[in-house]
């Protein structure tokens, strides 16, 4: 009997550890996906935030143009009661309009595709030469008023291997960056450097500079969007797709700046076979 009650106490307090054991797996389990649940909550609540200044900036971004085109319909109808030289002020300034929206829309359509992750991709050797006089040309003077100069120094022969799409979109945002915070009569310069199997573009200007604190978050989609010298107004997207698309086409980009010296933007990409 002795030897039964024994074996009844063993087996009870087996089971009684076991109990404890299983319960301290679950608490310990539920501990975690609390845990897991808070960093997700948190997670959602900031992408809520992102999103919620995002399509701020973007609502905002979008009314400033259309509202320059309000009424200019009405004007440009009336050829008969406006002086030649003002028609061509409302043409200019539809034309710049126009652009600005093409600009804009492009980002937005990149960003989204980038979101889906369906972006296409399609490296291939490319002439850098060339893709950096398709950006220029498609580049609108922002601001006639600030005479900026653009230079290039890039060689004819030059090859990446890089995505076409990607690329032109890389250095258009770039020069449109640099021509936004560049004053008037400033400069904007792009160049080249060859290291081993890396080519390296740069984007350098004369402009306003950016302070360290605000490098840090250059690249981030939560940033501030600041205005141009001239009131130039922007999303915040693109620099954001440089640093995408860059990375996207097995690159890195750089940035060095000075307050009130001017950026260097240096994009290191594959260099062609």
């Amino acid at each position: 009997m002795l030897s039964t009650r024994n074996r009844l106490y063993l087996a009870l307090a087996l089971a009684l550890l076991g109990i404890i054991l299983i319960g301290s797996y679950l608490f310990l389990q539920l501990r975690k996906t609390q845990k897991e649940l808070r960093a997700q909550n948190q997670k959602l609540q900031q992408l809520n935030a992102t999103k919620d200044k995002f399509f701020g900036i973007i609502a905002h971004d979008i009314r400033s143009p259309i509202i320059a085109l309000d009424g200019v319909g009405e004007q440009m109808a009336l050829p008969g009661k406006q002086r030649p030289e003002k028609l061509a002020l409302l043409a200019e300034r539809v034309d710049k309009t126009a652009k600005q929206l093409t600009a804009l829309l492009d980002n937005l359509l990149n960003w989204a595709l980038l979101q889906q992750g369906v972006i296409p991709y399609r490296p291939a050797p490319l002439n850098i030469h060339q893709g950096q006089h398709r950006s220029v040309d498609y580049v609108p003077d922002q601001c006639p008023g600030k005479n900026i100069q653009l230079e290039s120094q890039i060689p004819e022969t030059l090859e990446a291997y890089a995505d076409a799409s990607t690329l032109h979109a890389i250095l258009r945002n770039l020069l449109s960056n640099a021509i936004k915070f560049t004053p008037p009569g400033g400069t904007v310069s792009i160049s080249t450097e060859v290291n081993e199997d890396k080519v390296f573009i740069k984007v350098n200007d004369t402009g306003t500079g950016i302070s360290a604190e605000k490098l840090e978050k250059l690249f981030l989609i939560d940033k501030s969007s600041e205005k141009g010298t001239a009131g130039e107004r922007g999303t915040g997207l693109g620099l954001m797709l440089v640093k995408e698309f860059v990375e996207l086409n097995k690159g890195k980009v750089q940035v060095e700046s000075k307050i009130n010296e001017g950026s260097r933007f240096i994009v290191s990409l594959p260099k062609a076979a």
